[in-house]
């Protein structure tokens, strides 16, 4: 038995959908789409323009995510910066491992743990740093001379804002 699981498209998307409804009903925005093939779902919390984008590993039309064990699902907080989307702190991936057991109780472990890195990623979304002059959110970027991190406007050039990044334990 491998260690990555096979997840269906209907379970993936049925836990998205259910996720979306919860998002939609505290006021916040949740929209499907794709990049590429990929299926995407953009999930904002209320009164930001922060959101996570999730993507799926899930191609249009498939009814499984790809059977390679290094695919993963994805989660990244970004924004659209003009008509361009941006990522705006490091991705994070969710890989299809499961505990040795039942097909259905591995699934549901991964499940499970989509869900639990989901509500992290939207809290980071809600709470993400906002330029205060240009209303731009920040993106985590790295100093090229001595690799220490910081956040910096994306509405560089024009906005020139900066502030250090403390890493949360």
């Amino acid at each position: 038995m491998s260690k990555y699981v096979e997840v269906s498209a209907e379970s993936l998307l049925a836990t998205l959908t259910q996720i979306c409804e919860k998002v939609t009903n505290a006021g916040g925005t949740c929209n499907q789409g794709q990049s590429g093939r990929e299926i995407t779902f953009d999930i904002a919390p209320p009164d930001t323009t922060v959101f996570l984008r999730v993507f799926t590993s899930l191609g249009a039309g498939d009814q499984s995510v790809r059977g390679c064990g290094k695919d993963a699902v994805r989660l990244v907080v970004g924004a659209n910066v003009g008509d361009k989307y941006k990522p705006l702190a490091p991705s994070r991936r969710i890989y299809r491992t499961a505990p040795q057991g039942d097909h259905e109780g591995r699934v549901q472990a991964f499940l499970d743990r989509l869900t639990q890195a989901l509500r992290e990623g939207y809290k980071q979304a809600a709470t993400h740093p906002i330029c205060r002059v240009c209303e731009n959110p920040f993106s985590l970027r790295e100093n090229t001379k001595n690799k220490s991190k910081f956040w910096g406007c994306t509405g560089y050039p024009e906005c020139k804002r900066t502030f250090n990044y403390v890493e949360s334990e």
